[in-house]
C-alpha cells in the first residue's frame, strides 16, 4: 500500500510521455504545416 502512489504516479507519466512521442509529428505537421524534414532533421552522416 505504501508504493501504490508511487506507481500510479510512474505508469501515468510513462502514457503522457508515450502519447506525447506520437502526437508531436503529427501536431507540428497540422499545425505548421511542416514535413519530417523540418520536424527531426537528420545529422549528415
Amino acid at each position: 500500500m505504501l508504493f501504490l502512489p508511487l506507481f500510479l504516479s510512474i505508469g501515468i507519466g510513462s502514457i503522457e510521455r508515450v502519447g506525447l512521442a506520437t502526437l508531436r509529428p503529427a501536431c507540428h505537421e497540422r499545425t505548421y504545416g511542416w514535413g519530417p524534414q523540418q520536424i527531426a532533421p537528420l545529422p549528415d552522416a
